[in-house]
């Protein structure tokens, strides 16, 4: 058999790609469209330059769906808002807030750089009680 003369997808049937129906196969396939996209990389890199620059960043992750199934496959992300201080990016974001109270939509938003983490004090420094540090 010449399997050259058949169509994709009848290959796809006849070996057994590891899909149950075309649904699943559609799915698949925009889900790697959507991983190979230059987008997000460029995006990274915008990031990275800004924050290089010291500047604090904002940014938004929407969710992408496949075209064929409407299916969740991955997040968008973009640049938002830049700004010099963590302070100046906040107002901004607040003044947005105000005009639309929801202009993210579905998504969601990541302010960069994030903010060290608190860690517990020592249980034998000062303020504690016998070494309960609560």
């Amino acid at each position: 058999m010449n399997m050259n003369l058949m169509h994709p997808d009848d290959v796809a049937d006849m070996m057994g790609d590891g899909y149950q129906n075309e649904h699943q196969r559609q799915h698949a396939a925009s889900r790697y469209e959507f991983a190979a996209s230059r987008d997000a990389q460029e995006t990274d890199e915008q990031i990275a330059r800004l924050l290089a620059a010291g500047r604090h960043v904002a940014v938004e992750y929407q969710p992408a769906y496949c075209r064929s199934t409407d299916a969740f496959i991955g997040e968008h992300k973009s640049v938002l808002l830049h700004g010099p201080t963590r302070a100046a990016l906040v107002a901004e974001l607040e003044v947005r807030f105000a005009r639309e109270d929801n202009f993210l939509g579905d998504g969601r938003l990541v302010l960069l750089p994030a903010l060290p983490l608190d860690v517990p004090a020592r249980a034998d420094e000062a303020g504690s009680d016998d070494g309960v540090p609560f």
